[in-house]
């Protein structure tokens, strides 16, 4: 791994990434719905945010892993880090009741 940096980089990232997901998705996502004011809580409404971001999971991988690998691959995986981490933090800005 010392003599790759790109996968030094995918290494050192790729836990705190996960993490973070995992942490939105399973625990921050169910608490959300359950406590949105009109919105009926249960596992009906926490399949639709899921199934929602599987099909545009799907639909990115679609376009974005056709595409040829650039010469520096490591700047478009640092900007779909970026993108997954805006998206995220975007996710909490999504309930009225915070704000």
């Amino acid at each position: 791994m010392a003599a790759h940096p790109l996968l030094g980089y995918v290494l050192a990232t790729a836990g705190l990434l996960n993490g973070t997901w995992y942490a939105v998705f399973f625990l921050g996502l169910p608490l959300m719905i359950a406590q949105h004011p009109t919105m009926a809580s249960g596992l009906s409404n926490y399949g639709l945010v899921l199934s929602a971001y599987g099909c545009t999971n799907l639909v990115a991988t679609m376009i974005f892993g056709s595409r040829p690998l650039s010469v520096r691959p490591q700047l478009q995986m640092f900007a779909g880090d970026l993108l997954l981490g805006t998206g995220l933090a975007l996710v909490g800005l999504a309930n009225p009741n915070y704000g």
